[in-house]
């Protein structure tokens, strides 16, 4: 009884590890963006007026600013567009996460024979 109870508290402490595929990415933010006018302030601003985050400056970029939202939304596309038509903002663009797996050396293979002069 004792090693099922164990066995079945192993998988579920697991569970996350193995739905996530390991990664720990950012599932419950939306990231965006946004070229606009108006410096810092006004991108504090628009984040504030539409329930974002402000994040920071994206580099040393003028006028490009990275905003989080932490909501779900149900239509996405509506809020993006109503985003993007306010006052001052040039464009916005929803940022993707982009995971990438570590490569992988090839065993097995004769390196001495690879680079051969002919």
């Amino acid at each position: 009884m004792f090693t099922a109870v164990v066995l079945v508290l192993g998988c579920l402490l697991q569970r996350k590890l193995v739905t996530t595929e390991g990664h720990h990415g950012t599932n419950c933010y939306v990231f965006y963006a946004v070229h606009m006018d108006g410096g810092i302030r006004a991108a504090k601003a628009l984040a504030e007026q539409h329930g974002l985050e402000f994040i920071q400056r994206i580099g040393s970029l003028e006028g490009l600013y990275s905003l989080r939202d932490s909501r779900g939304r149900s239509d996405r596309a509506t809020f993006e567009n109503r985003l993007a038509t306010a006052p001052g903002v040039h464009w916005v663009r929803r940022q993707h996460s982009h995971y990438r797996d570590k490569r992988v050396p090839v065993r097995g293979l004769d390196h001495s024979t690879a680079h051969s002069k002919f």
